[in-house]
């Protein structure tokens, strides 16, 4: 419980009877109105959760103070949701009957507590709203205390129904907090970090984000010479299986280690750097230097099984760099388009099609092979002239990207002329 004064008066000024008189009750009474009417009381309690709100209330299970009337009757009240319905561990204790409805104070950014969780209540201009979650175990998977409100009660209280989808993790860690960092870390194995390079005594700003911590396995250093460099890659599950959650006595205050970020072993990360390097293990050795690690300077970095880039609607996707864009693959790179375009939006020269010109040069060599030499104008005869026409219906064939032409109807790139001049037609943006 607290309270603050307001409206106080400033000592030396005066104000206020300093007279000494006899006190009858009706004054009595008009004090102490005014001095309640001087205060501001706000109160602060922990309590239990109960049930999480993912919609409205429903008309029929809430109290007569909560429910709400529309023009065709019993409405739901969807300002609720992400509410919780919570007892008071000390003003309601051991009533099983009783409970409130809180709301997060905070209606941009709240962590949604579990069944069982102690949150810190707090009543405002009439309503109760809760702020946050009570660290009760140090974990940020399970702190759950479940009927610590109803401590009291007497005979065996009721059990709790845990939620339907939110399991205790028995293997969920924290991660290591670097001086500084501001950390949002979720019950998942994820986190967002906000912080900076500070570990390697670099003041350099980076934001990391993770899902999936050490998914892929255990931290190794002797994994390949990228790992070595990196002190933070040392064994990180192998090493702490004794202060695992599930084997330590729950009534000692020991929790799991905290783990480091790992970029090859967590399941999907983006990291923005400004000066520091990063290593990732690439999936061979590129002949770029750019696309071997460690990857310095500033840096953004997006690492995990499946990557993709959707544009929707109308939009594009940009992909653009003042050096090279390198694209790298250990199988095959598919360009998935009914129509290529290399160099630019100008490029006119076609494509030349592989299999149509080889075919068509086939045929030439067997003609110039055959010997045939003829006047202009001349009936060729024999096979020459079998293939003079396939050559004209087919590889040749409007203007060559007919159906069965040398060259490709719709996929186009600059000619040598256009190229040569492609780095001055283009310059820097001013």
């Amino acid at each position: 419980m607290a309270y603050r004064l307001t409206n106080q008066r400033e000592g030396g000024k005066g104000g206020g009877d300093t007279v000494d008189s006899v006190l009858t009750r009706s004054s009595v009474d008009a004090l102490i109105a005014e001095k309640l009417s001087s205060e501001d009381f706000y109160e602060l309690e922990p309590a239990e959760v109960l049930e999480v709100l993912q919609g409205g209330i429903k008309h029929s299970e809430l109290p007569d103070i909560y429910k709400l009337e529309g023009e065709e009757g019993p409405i739901e009240d969807y300002s609720y949701v992400g509410a919780v319905k919570a007892r008071f561990i000390y003003s309601q204790q051991g009533k099983e009957a009783s409970f409130v409805y809180l709301k997060p104070l905070n209606p941009n950014m709240y962590s949604v507590p579990a069944i069982g969780e102690i949150v810190v209540g707090v009543k405002y201009l009439g309503e109760f709203f809760y702020t946050t979650i009570i660290n009760i175990h140090g974990n940020n998977n399970f702190n759950q205390v479940p009927n610590v409100s109803l401590l009291n009660t007497k005979g065996t209280p009721p059990k709790i129904a845990p939620g339907k989808n939110l399991k205790r993790d028995e293997v969920a860690r924290r991660v290591v907090p670097q001086e500084g960092d501001v950390l949002i870390e979720g019950r998942f194995k994820n986190h967002i970090r906000l912080g900076s390079n500070i570990a390697n005594e670099e003041i350099s700003p980076n934001i990391h984000i993770v899902a999936g911590h050490l998914l892929n396995g255990d931290s190794k250093p002797d994994d390949n010479k990228w790992r070595e460099l990196n002190p933070n890659y040392e064994k990180q599950i192998g090493d702490s299986e004794e202060l695992l959650f599930s084997k330590v006595d729950s009534t000692k205050n020991i929790r799991e280690k905290p783990i480091f970020s790992d970029i090859d072993k967590d399941a999907s990360s983006i990291y923005l750097t400004t000066k520091e390097e990063l290593f990732v293990t690439p999936p061979f050795k590129s002949q770029f230097e750019d696309a071997v690690p460690p990857y310095t300077d500033q840096t953004i970095l997006i690492n995990s099984d499946k990557i993709i880039l959707n544009a929707q609607n109308t939009g594009n996707i940009v992909l653009s760099s003042v050096k090279n864009v390198i694209v790298s693959s250990k199988e095959e790179v598919i360009i998935e388009t009914p129509k290529l375009t290399i160099g630019g939006d100008g490029a006119e020269e076609n494509i030349v099609l592989g299999k149509k010109l080889l075919e068509a040069l086939n045929d030439i060599v067997t003609i110039l092979e055959s010997g045939l030499v003829c006047p202009v104008g001349a009936v060729v005869p024999g096979p020459g002239a079998a293939l003079i026409a396939k050559l004209k219906a087919g590889a040749l064939s409007g203007a060559g990207d007919g159906p069965l032409g040398i060259l490709s109807k719709e996929h186009k790139i600059q000619d040598n002329t256009t190229a040569a001049t492609w780095v001055a037609d283009h310059p820097d943006e001013p």
